[in-house]
């Protein structure tokens, strides 16, 4: 009893504790060598640090009382805890599936523009300097009208991403010229994601609907000068977005594990 006593006093916060920003840069691969670990929503992929997963082989295998675990393979198993729950969030919710999916519809939705735009200038990057170089007609079909259309798709489906994720990374989009409006950033996304959906599984769309239905919708709010729909409205930004949501619900659910794996030991005081 004692001893748990004393390796609670001594609580190492870096075996449960993720870094932040994570989900601000979902692409990004971080080091995880001091015992963190991560969800990477880009990559589809649970990571654990070695020192993580060293401690959690060390664990006793089958359904064992945690009073056979020493604190420290508590503590990493939790991170292991923490990490799936985050995974469950992006598999079980509606908003995971259109933050996943995004990635993949952003690559999907420009193929054939990429495609169209390589036949015609050849290979250039990147895109935004080759727009301010080609300059002429902007009309579909043409080379500048082409990367303007893959410039935009890339930069609306990426900030329904940002606007969605938390108000941090909301505000370095809001105050981009190539950013029209929040309603748009979303009727592209949402859009792309249903039609990937939908001609992957469903190529009929019986069930699923098919986003050129919700064009007419969008440009009646549009035409009617509804706020978050039209170029230049004003954008209102929530204090917590979905990273502040999920990060609080994996925390949460990591440090009930805690509390009763170590007999109801580890308070929230000695959490902080």
């Amino acid at each position: 009893m004692n001893k748990m006593k004393d390796i609670v006093m001594n609580f190492d916060t870096a075996l449960r504790d993720r870094m932040r920003g994570l989900m601000d840069s979902p692409g990004d691969m971080y080091a995880t060598l001091k015992g963190h670990g991560l969800y990477n929503t880009f990559q589809f992929v649970l990571r654990l640090s070695p020192e993580v997963h060293r401690k959690i082989a060390a664990l006793p295998s089958g359904i064992v009382s945690s009073k056979a675990v020493d604190f420290e393979g508590l503590t990493a198993f939790s991170t292991f805890l923490h990490e799936t729950l985050h995974w469950w969030q992006h598999v079980g919710s509606t908003y995971g599936l259109m933050l996943s999916l995004s990635h993949p519809t952003e690559t999907q939705g420009n193929y054939n523009n990429l495609k169209d735009l390589i036949v015609q200038v050849g290979f250039k990057k990147p895109i935004r300097t080759l727009i301010e170089q080609l300059g002429g007609a902007k009309g579909p079909g043409t080379p500048s009208g082409l990367a303007n259309t893959i410039v935009n798709n890339s930069f609306d489906i990426s900030s329904f991403r940002k606007l969605t994720l938390s108000p941090l990374s909301a505000r370095t989009v809001v105050d981009d010229p190539l950013f029209e409006c929040v309603g748009h950033a979303y009727e592209i996304a949402y859009g792309n994601n249903v039609l990937l959906l939908g001609t992957s599984v469903e190529p009929d769309f019986k069930v699923i609907p098919h986003p050129r239905n919700w064009e007419t919708g969008f440009a009646s709010v549009r035409a009617a000068k509804e706020e978050g729909f039209y170029y230049g409205s004003n954008v209102e930004l929530a204090p917590l977005g979905a990273y502040e949501i999920f990060e609080g619900q994996a925390r949460f659910g990591q440090l009930q594990y805690l509390f009763f794996a170590t007999g109801e030991k580890l308070t929230w005081g000695r959490c902080k």
